[in-house]
């Protein structure tokens, strides 16, 4: 299926140029065949959000619509989880032993477990998204919300407002907009075994999504029933064409300054941060050939110019086992008696180091990476001091 946006209307002309507009919006089943297609509204492509923060970031955002900064670029923590050597294996361990472990169904009694209800429902988590069921999407929300610290999940409805499609939305093309003016609205509830309408003031969230920094395409809460122009962000009445999609905002962790959310690990990011330059330390300590086994000293005299050459080439690259022939020149004394040359070896042996540097300082960056999901090293494959009843215990934990 292309990947484009989301809402079901009359197939149309598709406008030129690199932006990419659908809706989704069902006329008649039988019609589907027929051109009225099921689309995605939100982008899959790259995007840059720089210059558009704040109240006067862009030329096409008013004091309205104010796109929130997030405490950590996305892009950068991804990269974080990529790099680290502990961070994507707890992340895959996450995934798999808590979002990609699936679901059950249940039914309210037990005469309700043959409904139709029940089976209509089963069949909606079999297939979210064409080609994609609900343990899919929750494995790919997990997978942000654990290395970013939130996911998006775009709700793509019928025209009669029923749920049509879930699909996962990049996050690292997503930003959130500030708060607007409330507005009222009408709420549901029961009370005194009564159904009552009662008006309320709200404030719904909305959220953006850039094509190269030029192009904006805004969604809502979910949940919100008031129209909002997805090409504008203004609420109140729009075309089917520019009707805006909603949002479910996953958070792991709620951020202290703003409402994005932040990653578990994000209290240890100095051990990230340290294990990775440890690891490079030890990478560029064995490219250079580790401390040089001796240093050649000449006192009264200098090298010549072939011998210095093939010294700086040993010491500097090749195979540092092998000794060089230095040859000297007498500096001092006179023609007649020239002073005595020393050439001095000073040996290396006790300082070299024969293993990488800072494994323990590495292996304490990893036991305070797997403590932020009090994870057991038995999931990360550390298996080396377990059991059986110590690796059962681990996984009933």
């Amino acid at each position: 299926m292309s990947n484009v946006p989301a809402v079901i209307e009359p197939a149309a002309e598709e406008p030129k140029g690199p932006r990419i507009v659908a809706d989704v919006r069902v006329i008649k089943a039988e019609d589907s065949t027929t051109g009225n297609a099921v689309r995605a509204r939100g982008w899959e492509y790259e995007d840059e959000f720089k210059g558009l923060y704040g109240p006067l970031g862009g030329t096409q955002q008013t004091s309205e619509v104010q796109i929130i900064e997030p405490p950590y670029l996305p892009r950068t923590l991804e990269a974080l989880c990529q790099q680290n050597n502990t961070l994507n294996v707890c992340v895959a361990a996450i995934v798999t032993n808590v979002h990609g472990t699936g679901f059950d169904i249940k039914a309210k009694a037990e005469a309700d477990i043959s409904s139709p209800k029940i089976k209509e429902i089963a069949a909606f988590f079999e297939e979210t998204y064409p080609g994609e069921s609900f343990r899919d999407l929750r494995r790919q929300v997990g997978k942000d919300v654990e290395r970013i610290g939130y996911a998006y999940i775009e709700v793509i409805r019928h025209l009669t407002g029923e749920i049509a499609f879930l699909r996962r939305l990049d996050p690292k093309l997503m930003r959130m907009v500030k708060l607007g003016a409330a507005r009222s609205v009408m709420v549901e509830r029961m009370r005194n075994g009564k159904a009552i309408k009662v008006p309320m003031m709200r404030r719904f969230r909305r959220y953006v999504q850039t094509l190269n920094g030029t192009q904006l395409l805004y969604f809502k809460e979910y949940g919100c029933k008031e129209p909002m122009n997805s090409t504008t962000g203004q609420w109140g009445p729009t075309t089917i064409a520019e009707a805006a999609s909603e949002i479910i905002h996953l958070k792991r962790d709620d951020d202290s300054l703003t409402p994005y959310g932040a990653p578990a690990w994000i209290s240890q990011l100095p051990s990230v941060l340290g294990s990775r330059k440890a690891e490079e330390l030890n990478l560029t300590f064995f490219d250079h050939g580790g401390v040089p086994p001796m240093m050649v000293f000449v006192n009264g005299g200098s090298l010549t110019p072939q011998a210095a050459a093939a010294l700086r080439q040993h010491l500097q690259g090749g195979n540092k086992h092998t000794i060089p022939v230095i040859e000297t020149i007498s500096t001092g004394g006179s023609i007649e008696s020239p002073s005595a040359v020393k050439v001095t070896i000073e040996r290396f042996g006790s300082e070299r180091q024969d293993d990488s540097m800072f494994e323990n300082y590495d292996e304490r960056c990893e036991k305070r990476v797997r403590r932020a999901w009090r994870l057991p090293p038995l999931f990360i494959g550390a298996t080396d001091d377990y059991n059986f009843a110590s690796a059962y215990a681990s996984y009933l934990v």
